[in-house]
């Protein structure tokens, strides 16, 4: 109920602002009746970066119209961001700041102006345009802060953001109507609990499926400001030309850009892991290995720590993972790697020792599972 961001907000105060509109309450009365409870609703949920980002153009939006001036997304977003900035610089370093508005910027700014170009007769393809306006300002972001880029990310916004409607429709209905009955608000939110369980299967399989996502590690900040120097070059030589073979050739470029890999070098790093061991070992032939990887004292050791770092070094998989004993600060943190689908090609043990291990049946048992190779030196 309270996980909101600016398509909430957006909703929730146009909703009851056109509604006010519709029984001929006044511009200003309707905008002050209608933020009201939009700045209550937001404080209630914490009032996050996305919230006031949302709440910010919409004050100003319900000015424009007070004071018979035209709206325009793109002043507004950049209020916004001035606004937030003003008050704590620190913003322009958070991801999600950074997201919030890139995205918002992808959709008006870059969405709009390719449905402009282009000039698509049917809906579905101004939808997939803005999603790729969207996509195509939020990637590098994704990258940078994610390490690894989502494949199908683009192709399922197309099919799952339509119905965020019925979500959002449905939970509001549905929560208003179960304070006055529980049984019948119940019934109102099993439209919004049947799309919330869909999303669940197709985001599960998809997660499945090979290439779901590739590890590229984080990317370089010199790359993002090319990525996006080209991509504003790219806008405005359409909006100039409207060449179509361009814009293909724009779109390959700054794909080869968002996918270049990071330098690769031979190295060893020794990881914070706490009470137990983990170390990452890059040869001169750009091979990766590890050694143990586990914690007695640090939870969840391997996605948190041992994770993240291979991720964000463009580290896609481990070719030899070695193992010096199966004691849980050894291990812990590969056994979550594992199960998080993490590529490990083969684990290595010592030949003597380790059937007297601990836990050595239960381990060897899921390396079984997952179709990893153990050899024996």
């Amino acid at each position: 109920v309270l996980c909101v961001s600016g398509l909430h907000i957006s909703v929730i105060g146009m909703s009851l602002y056109r509604f006010l509109r519709k029984k001929g309450v006044p511009y200003a009365s309707a905008g002050v009746c209608s933020t009201i409870p939009l700045l209550a609703f937001a404080e209630m949920s914490g009032f996050g970066v996305s919230a006031k980002r949302a709440v910010i153009m919409f004050v100003l939006m319900l000015l424009a119209n007070w004071l018979g001036r035209a709206y325009d997304s793109l002043t507004a977003l950049a209020l916004a961001a001035f606004f937030l900035l003003f008050d704590n610089p620190g913003l322009f370093q958070y991801a999600g700041f950074l997201f919030s508005f890139f995205a918002v910027f992808g959709a008006v700014g870059i969405g709009q102006e390719l449905i402009k170009i282009v000039k698509p007769e049917k809906k579905w393809k101004e939808s997939v345009l803005l999603s790729l306006g969207i996509q195509l300002m939020t990637l590098p972001l994704t990258r940078f802060f994610y390490y690894e880029i989502p494949i199908y990310a683009m192709g399922l916004n197309l099919l799952l953001l339509p119905m965020m409607q019925v979500i959002l429709y449905s939970g509001i209905v549905g929560g208003v109507a179960g304070l006055v009955c529980l049984f019948f608000g119940k019934c109102l939110l099993l439209p919004a609990a049947a799309v919330l369980i869909f999303y669940e299967k197709v985001l599960t399989f998809f997660s499945g499926v090979p290439y779901a996502y590739v590890v590229t590690g984080t990317m370089e900040r010199s790359s993002i400001f090319v990525y996006y120097g080209i991509l504003f070059v790219l806008l405005f030589l359409l909006k100039t030309e409207k060449k179509s073979n361009l814009f293909l050739g724009g779109i390959l470029i700054l794909f080869l850009i968002l996918m270049k890999p990071l330098p690769k070098q031979e190295r060893i790093d020794v990881l914070d892991v706490g009470q137990g061991d983990g170390i990452y070992f890059c040869t001169k032939n750009h091979e990766s290995l590890f050694l143990d990887g586990g914690s007695s004292d640090v939870s969840l050791v391997g996605t948190y720590r041992i994770l993240p770092f291979l991720k964000r070094n463009g580290v896609g998989k481990i070719s030899y993972w070695f193992v010096s004993h199966t004691d849980n600060d050894h291990i812990s943190g590969l056994m979550e790697a594992i199960d998080a689908g993490y590529p490990v090609e083969h684990v290595v043990f010592a030949k003597h020792g380790l059937k007297e291990a601990e836990g050595c049946r239960e381990f060897l048992k899921k390396l079984e599972e997952h179709k990893i190779p153990v050899l024996f030196l």
